[in-house]
């Protein structure tokens, strides 16, 4: 039978195997780029990452025990050694991309606490994976835990003052990753009086960016409506799709909730597109909206318009992360800035 002691260490080690990540929407898919040069293989050198708040998905009060990066899924490179000092603190919420002070000392908004205290760390060569994302964590293990603060966001810095490879930067490739955003085509369009099919697709759609939607095959030169919803399951309490043949347009149906309607006309070709404004909101990020068109063409059907198919996109975020990076030195003041640092990182709490 375990002791009470037992019970109490096991406790405590488990919960110390709690890790959160980020990008967070890149979780179980390989970024898209890598980072061959940051944070640790850019030569002597201070590197400093502010991460927003926004799902990180550290609680308030974590104790952050270890910090890691993941590897490309083609491999890092040859691994060196490099003498390390890793730092921690926080920033305001309003410190990120543009905002984020190109000076060091200014970014934090709480005494920056030495987490590594400085030594020799062994960056190990990571293989290829068939496929990735590469779940092989390079860690570091941190000699004092830091306690994260939920309402602000999180610095980590890393300063090398030297390495084994003769001070010089080197190739390392780390996975990165930018917007995710999702789409999909579904259900069917009905037969304009031409004989064609009206089909809507969906681009990228990312907070704080246009939406656009496109119809080609449409009625020429008609005027309709773009039709935006929250669902394409259910309208008002009426399951979807609704089919429109009682009301005089055979084969046509309505997919999506009409939560919002856009005028649109399409053109001579049969065509039309229109960007809709998502919000610069970080949390819309993960919410899916849909989209059809009808267009008016009185001679299709008695009630004088036709549908197109539908789609969907997944609002996306670019990673709101940023970095200031400075070569050459590990004590300078001021760095080159980069918005939107996607390098995947891990946080052990």
């Amino acid at each position: 039978m375990l002791s009470r002691l037992s019970l109490v260490l096991l406790s405590s080690a488990l919960s110390a195997q709690t890790v959160a990540h980020f990008p967070f929407d890149h979780l179980n898919r390989e970024g898209s780029t890598s980072i061959t040069n940051r944070p640790l293989s850019a030569g002597i050198s201070r590197v400093q990452i502010v991460y927003s708040r926004f799902r990180l998905g550290l609680p308030n009060g974590a104790q952050i025990r270890r910090v890691g990066f993941r590897p490309d899924v083609a491999g890092t490179g040859t691994g060196r050694q490099v003498q390390l000092e890793v730092i921690m603190g926080h920033a305001a919420l309003t410190t990120l991309n543009n905002s984020m002070s190109t000076t060091f000392a200014n970014n934090y908004s709480t005494p920056a606490v030495t987490v590594y205290t400085p030594k020799t760390f062994a960056l190990p060569t990571v293989a290829a994976v068939a496929s990735g994302p590469n779940n092989n964590f390079i860690w570091i293990p941190l000699d004092t835990p830091f306690t994260y603060d939920s309402t602000q966001n999180l610095v980590v810095e890393y300063r090398v003052t030297a390495n084994s490879n003769g001070n010089a930067a080197f190739a390392y490739a780390l996975d990165a990753g930018t917007a995710i955003t999702p789409t999909t085509t579904f259900g069917s369009g009905c037969q304009t009086s031409g004989g064609t099919t009206p089909a809507l697709t969906a681009g990228a759609a990312t907070v704080g960016a246009n939406w656009n939607l496109s119809l080609a095959n449409g009625p020429a030169s008609s005027a309709g409506i773009l039709i935006l919803g929250g669902s394409n399951t259910t309208f008002n309490g009426t399951p979807l799709p609704i089919l429109l043949d009682p009301l005089g347009a055979p084969n046509c149906r309505l997919s999506v909730s009409m939560d919002i309607t856009i005028a649109v006309v399409t053109n001579a070709s049969r065509a039309f597109s229109a960007n809709v404004p998502i919000p610069a909101v970080p949390p819309m990020a993960g919410s899916t909206f849909y989209a059809q068109a009808a267009i008016s063409d009185v001679f299709a059907n008695t009630l004088g318009l036709v549908t197109s198919s539908s789609a969907s996109a997944t609002v996306g975020v670019t990673p709101q992360a940023s970095a200031l990076a400075a070569t050459g030195s590990a004590t300078a003041t001021t760095g080159s800035r980069t918005n939107n640092f996607g390098l995947f990182s891990v946080f052990e709490y």
